[in-house]
């Protein structure tokens, strides 16, 4: 009963993350608009930056008070969202004219190329997440179809592939602050490499060496509660 529950899931878990994987190639609007909260503050922290390090002779003609700064911050945070918008239907926005109207060209410029890197980096990202995630569940379905005698050793990267997809894919679409946080502070290379090294260690004592480090291990563990 065990093995068929695990072949299930494995193989249920597989397709989702396969099917969106392949999303991303059929779609490539779909990070975005799974990701605005993630782009959106990139692009902001990118008008703070801008604006904070204009040119001496713009920021004493625009900006060369705090409130100015502000202001003019609030007004292209204020458009970030059309900005979002217009970058993906590949439609021109309104500007205002004069010295006014250069800066926020040259900022929206600076906008467009780090929505590009943001969308580049989100969707690279997240195709290692869905690939890797497929791959790694069907890995568990094909070992729990192959080694019939070594279901009880499976269940230990089975419930970590479990724990680690279920937590990525909550915090993916309820926990987009975090998320931004750790990508943008690479992070994420160093928990898939972990993440990944782990599992497929496991799967590679289960099946080329009979589950012999598992089994000692769930042996010791389970010893120590006796």
């Amino acid at each position: 009963m065990m093995r068929y529950l695990i072949m299930a899931c494995g193989g249920v878990g597989g397709l989702a993350f396969i099917l969106l994987w392949g999303l991303t190639f059929l779609r490539p609007d779909f990070v975005v608009e799974t990701s605005r909260y993630v782009i959106s503050t990139a692009l902001y922290d990118e008008i703070d930056r801008r604006v904070d390090t204009l040119p001496a002779f713009l920021a004493k003609r625009i900006a060369s008070t705090e409130e100015q700064r502000e202001r003019l911050k609030a007004h292209l945070q204020g458009a970030v969202a059309e900005t979002l918008y217009n970058v993906v239907a590949h439609r021109s926005v309104p500007e205002p004219t004069g010295l006014m109207g250069a800066v926020h060209r040259k900022i929206a410029h600076a906008l467009r190329q780090k929505y590009q890197e943001v969308v580049g980096q989100l969707t690279h990202d997240f195709r290692l997440f869905t690939g890797l995630s497929g791959g790694l569940f069907l890995a568990v379905t094909l070992t729990a179809f192959l080694c019939r005698d070594r279901i009880r050793p499976l269940l230990v990267p089975t419930g970590l592939l479990l724990l680690a997809t279920g937590f990525m894919s909550y915090s993916y679409i309820f926990m987009q602050d975090w998320l931004y946080t750790i990508i943008f502070n690479d992070y994420m290379g160093w928990y898939y490499l972990v993440y990944v090294g782990l599992v497929f260690a496991l799967l590679c004592d289960i099946t080329l060496n009979r589950a012999r480090v598992l089994r000692a291990l769930i042996d010791g563990i389970t010893s120590l509660g006796n």
